[in-house]
């Protein structure tokens, strides 16, 4: 994935998510829509060598790519092993999409679950 200083990819990543906020909600399915791969290749080469960039070069398609790639690289995931389990089974067992939403949102309220993502993302950002 990349390696180089804790601070300077938190920051990074920061200014991807930055951008995929103010941008994002004008634009359609920038979760969904890959961004141009080459512009992926190449933010995400910057970011490996540790160089400063332009960020309002790059689409926010390419910006939520990156983070999706990154997001991807997460070891155990961004919910981990045993919560994945909970919300695949809750969808699989639960017909009622009421009954799924309330899993769900206790699962994302529970604060333990939120305390081990802040960590992995401290310790890999």
């Amino acid at each position: 994935l990349f390696f180089f200083s804790v601070s300077y990819y938190h920051k990074f990543f920061e200014v991807l998510l930055l951008k995929v906020n103010k941008e994002g909600p004008l634009k359609k399915d920038i979760w969904r829509a890959p961004g141009n791969q080459a512009q992926v290749r190449k933010l995400s080469h910057i970011m490996q060598h540790g160089r400063l960039v332009n960020i309002a070069n790059f689409s926010v398609y390419t910006a939520a790519s990156v983070i999706k790639k990154f997001l991807s690289k997460l070891p155990g995931g961004i919910f981990g092993m045993e919560n994945e389990q909970v919300l695949f089974n809750s969808a699989l067992h639960n017909t009622d999409a009421d009954k799924q939403r309330q899993v769900f949102y206790r699962f994302v309220l529970n604060k333990v679950w939120f305390q081990r993502s802040v960590l992995q993302m401290k310790r890999f950002c």
